[in-house]
């Protein structure tokens, strides 16, 4: 079941952006880099690595024990440079449908994670590793190219505050949505100045 929702989560991504990312990436099938956790234990340790290297650093964490971040963590892409080198890792619960949730919110998920794995290394890592409102900005961008591969309303935003940026941002120039697609997909740095965290 959960191979079949990332098929469908990577379908609905690339109907909506399969223009703008680069062909190589398109044939990658998702049981071969998406992987589910069964328990929280193996979760952690999978999470430790990639938190070390690029999340406790460039969100200003201090806690050491990864253990106690992994649980906010629904999933996360680890941070290889080289997109066919990456692993999106997801939590035993994740894919449990919670009070408030739609139907199609596990699927929306694994799509934004997608999004992620998918993303030019110019964007994630690099960018993100910067620090400062750069996490933001990444989330913020991955929601929003997300959110506009479902209908309105099918499903929830989970980085609210982000997503309102990035519309904001992507209103204010009629040319930011090239900017953005050529930023992730391709690694054409944009100014993104304008977005606060």
């Amino acid at each position: 079941m959960s191979v079949q929702l990332a098929t469908a989560a990577k379908a609905t991504v690339l109907s909506k952006w399969g223009a703008f990312i680069p062909t190589q990436l398109h044939g990658a099938a998702p049981g071969s880099f998406f992987k589910f956790h069964a328990t929280d234990a193996s979760y952690a340790i999978a999470f430790a690595a990639t938190y070390i290297r690029t999340f406790r650093n460039a969100n200003c964490i201090t806690c050491r024990a990864s253990d106690k971040i992994a649980p906010g963590v629904a999933a996360f892409v680890t941070a290889s440079r080289n997109n066919l080198d990456r692993e999106i890792h997801v939590a035993p619960a994740a894919l449990t449908l919670m009070p408030g949730q739609t139907p199609a919110d596990a699927e929306a998920l694994l799509a934004h994670e997608y999004i992620h794995w998918l993303s030019h290394p110019n964007f994630y890592p690099s960018y993100y590793r910067v620090g400062g409102a750069n996490p933001f900005r990444v989330e913020g961008f991955t929601e929003w190219l997300m959110m506009e591969c479902y209908p309105p309303n099918a499903v929830n935003i989970v980085y609210q505050a982000e997503y309102q940026k990035t519309s904001a941002w992507l209103d204010a120039d009629r040319n930011n949505l090239n900017r953005l697609l050529n930023f992730i997909f391709n690694g054409v740095a944009t100014d993104l100045s304008a977005l606060h965290p």
